[in-house]
């Protein structure tokens, strides 16, 4: 394998590794049109944070392509943490050529003000947020 190849690999494993796995240093939102709302103080990281680490996967088919939307872009450590699609009912998934895990937020109205999202009051989610579990 060349480094070349390799070095791609690297490339498109970074975002979802550091997401995961490095702390939050960097948030910023941006609307459906790419536009930045907002840019999370250090206080603001924190709670983040709270948000993030209480996020459970769930299944995926249920979520509107079209509900409104943020692009949050994390920055972990000092590298880029991948621009994630926030739905303001919740719903969060890596932005991917690949399909990725969607995960579910335990309070989706407090995340709303926090990200400064114009839309505070969510529709109820019609998704089970129970996490996935494989079988036995």
């Amino acid at each position: 394998m060349s480094i070349r190849i390799l070095l791609g690999f690297l490339g498109f494993a970074v975002p979802t590794a550091c997401a995961m796995a490095q702390p939050i240093t960097g948030v910023t939102v941006r609307d459906a049109n790419f536009e930045v709302v907002k840019t999370l103080s250090s206080a603001e990281i924190a709670e983040f944070d709270r948000h993030w680490a209480q996020r459970v996967e769930i299944d995926v088919s249920g979520i509107e392509a079209n509900s409104p939307h943020y692009k949050l872009d994390l920055i972990c450590g000092g590298d880029r943490g991948g621009r994630w699609i926030y739905h303001t009912s919740g719903h969060v998934t890596l932005l991917s050529k690949t399909v990725q895990p969607a995960y579910e937020l335990a309070d989706p109205q407090s995340f709303n003000r926090l990200i400064g999202s114009t839309s505070i009051d969510p529709q109820p989610s019609t998704l089970n947020p129970q996490p996935l579990t494989t079988a036995h």
